[in-house]
């Protein structure tokens, strides 16, 4: 977890919709984002409120975890603006998953890998072999890494190049 949107110390959820055009929204059951939207959860801890981007099923996991009593407040805004404001940067519009397919790809390469694929791709490593995603032969490769977080050692292992 650690993509924020800046803002006052409170009153955020009301400071992103009027500067933004952030739609505030009831506490979502399942992480299901429209195209072109980001999931932001507004957190209230005390003295400060924190703005945080759920980009991905993980975040919202840890975000929407009912044993964490601390007040929130769920915003859906422009996709763009909130990596602008954040930061992160998203994976190729084409390797976006739906959520329960996400879900399960997380759960699948973390059985059989011993990482979630989505963890892998944030943090720019293989999914397979856990060394850094480094460079690829061309823009197939990588694409195709955003698809399955092979790295161009373990693509061409997989695909026989």
């Amino acid at each position: 977890m650690g993509y924020y949107i800046d803002g006052p110390a409170k009153g955020k959820a009301v400071f992103i919709k009027g500067k933004y055009g952030a739609d505030i929204i009831s506490t979502p059951a399942v992480f299901n984002v429209p195209a072109g939207k980001a999931l932001i959860c507004v957190v209230d801890n005390g003295p400060f409120e924190a703005a945080a981007y759920c980009f991905n099923v993980r975040e919202f996991k840890a975000f929407s975890d009912h044993a964490d009593p601390r007040p929130k407040k769920w915003l859906l805004m422009d996709r763009s603006k909130a990596e602008e404001l954040t930061g992160y940067v998203s994976p190729e519009p084409e390797a976006d998953k739906g959520p329960d397919m996400a879900e399960f790809l997380d759960e699948a390469s973390e059985a059989l890998l011993g990482r979630t694929l989505s963890s892998s791709l944030i943090d720019n490593i293989c999914v397979s072999c856990g060394k850094p995603a480094g460079e690829f032969n061309d823009a197939l490769s990588k694409k195709e890494y955003g698809i399955s977080g092979l790295c161009q050692k373990c693509q061409d292992i997989v695909f026989g190049h």
